[in-house]
């Protein structure tokens, strides 16, 4: 028919300005990637895939590099099978060594490889109608998919019933059963998508997911070379990607809701409880965990989550879809991208308007042999943790930056880690014993609770000053 006809021009002129999406899969999964192609395609989506685009005749290893290499963009269909495929691993690496965004789809559980894990992911295993909804929506939203009207009139041939239109029926329910799923999932498949068509407005901004501040990239000196410590120094020059990070530290309520969810154990659960202050030492009791504050008592919904270590930290941001922050991220923000800032509201004392949650009068009046400096003249109004927010954010937008409790980072801690110098968005030794955590908690002075100042602890620790925020990257 003469509308398809221009439909399928329209395709070809979209897909020479390098405009589409090139679906890598394994040989195992044809099915699976023919069926999502199909479904994409009936939506509008301007894809290519070799089962349905490589002509009669025409050499198919030849079709495929060119096509790869002329693509806007990279969907991976995760699976066991595609992660061993030799040809899978080679499109992966051309499209992050061309830096192309890439759209990884899970259509089978499996260990999703070490240079796509920190990207957010469509996860088709339970749900497919569910997933294919969001992704198409987040296409349209892109403008790399036509509307709905616009996608009947290119596959007239095609029954009504087709998975993308059902798909689209569903959407409302899935909006109200996976409100914060979808709104994250559409939030950063758009960061990724939107970079390949030239759109020019600041959608990452826009698209910052909820309760996250965008950290836009830069440059920043890292560490400390007065007031510091050994594993602060040297200072050097590090560059970091833009990224988003938790607004706020985790809470006792979010953590509550992982572990429902999750029926999650957590290391302090598993093994012989955590440490709680006396009044006079701090002291290791049997049943202390996350539901428990600094004393022992029953935590308060939104105060951060403390006793928690670095694996559960992992497992709550693996359940979140998020991650954790590397040391040079958590710092770069904290200094409001970089600046040459002691804390995180600046260079100045505390006051009770731009200060944070640290050790104080009030908490040396209520325990007189404290064993840790306070800042005299500064009272913060609490005596250990406050409720996440009670003090005034940084410039980025983020609370407790300085103080509060201590924040779990990915990086393994090495004390002479910074004498290596890396400069482009460090992550850390390669192996260790110790991972980092950062900020300082509400018992430690102001020495402790510097921007520059570096802690490490065993991953299995269930600390009492520790907590967590998370992290997610920008796809762009």
């Amino acid at each position: 028919m003469f509308s398809h006809d221009l439909a399928v021009a329209e395709r070809e002129r979209s897909m020479n300005q390098n405009n589409y999406l090139f679906i890598s899969y394994a040989r195992e999964n044809a099915e699976f990637a023919l069926r999502l192609a199909k479904d994409l395609r009936a939506a509008g989506a301007t894809i290519w895939i070799d089962q349905l685009d490589i002509p009669f005749g025409a050499r198919w290893d030849n079709v495929v590099q060119r096509a790869l290499h002329d693509c806007g963009s990279l969907l991976i269909i995760l699976s066991p099978d595609s992660v061993r495929s030799e040809n899978v691993k080679d499109e992966i690496a051309l499209a992050l060594d061309k830096g192309k965004p890439i759209v990884p789809v899970v259509h089978e559980k499996c260990e999703i490889p070490l240079r796509l894990r920190r990207m957010n992911y469509v996860d088709s295993t339970e749900d497919y109608e569910a997933a294919l909804a969001a992704l198409i929506a987040s296409l349209r939203r892109a403008g790399l998919a036509a509307d709905s009207s616009d996608a009947r009139v290119a596959e007239e041939s095609r029954p009504v019933s087709s998975a993308a239109e059902r798909a689209e029926a569903v959407l409302p329910s899935f909006h109200q059963q996976k409100k914060r799923r979808r709104f994250l999932l559409l939030a950063s498949l758009s960061l990724v998508l939107l970079s390949g068509v030239g759109v020019l407005w600041n959608f990452d901004r826009l698209l910052t997911p909820r309760g996250m501040a965008y950290i836009p990239s830069g440059e920043f000196i890292m560490g400390a070379d007065t007031s510091s410590r050994e594993d602060e120094k040297p200072t050097h020059r590090v560059r970091v990607n833009a990224f988003y990070l938790d607004q706020h530290e985790v809470t006792v309520a979010q953590f509550r809701e992982f572990v429902r969810q999750k029926n999650y154990g957590t290391d302090a659960e598993n093994g012989d409880g955590g440490f709680v202050w006396t009044g006079a030492a701090w002291e290791k009791r049997a049943g202390v965990n996350w539901r428990h504050d600094a004393e022992g008592n029953l935590a308060q919904d939104h105060h951060p989550v403390q006793h928690v270590s670095w694996n559960d930290a992992q497992a709550y941001a693996r359940w979140a879809k998020k991650r954790l922050p590397t040391e040079a991220e958590w710092e770069y923000a904290a200094r409001s991208c970089g600046k040459d800032y002691k804390y995180a509201w600046g260079n100045s004392a505390p006051t009770r308007a731009n200060g944070g949650n640290i050790a104080d009068e009030s908490l040396s009046r209520r325990f007189r042999d404290w064993p840790m400096h306070t800042w005299k003249g500064y009272n913060d109004g609490y005596d250990f943790t406050a409720p996440v927010g009670s003090f005034a954010p940084n410039e980025l937008g983020l609370y407790d930056m300085t103080g509060n409790v201590w924040e779990w980072c990915e990086d393994w801690y090495e004390a002479k880690y910074y004498e290596q110098r890396s400069e482009d968005n460090p992550t850390g030794p390669d192996k260790g014993t110790s991972r980092v955590l950062r900020g300082g908690a509400c018992w430690n002075s102001a020495e402790g609770v510097r921007c520059a100042v570096r802690n490490g602890l065993s991953p299995a620790e269930r600390y009492y000053a520790g907590g967590f925020r998370c992290a997610r990257d920008v796809l762009f």
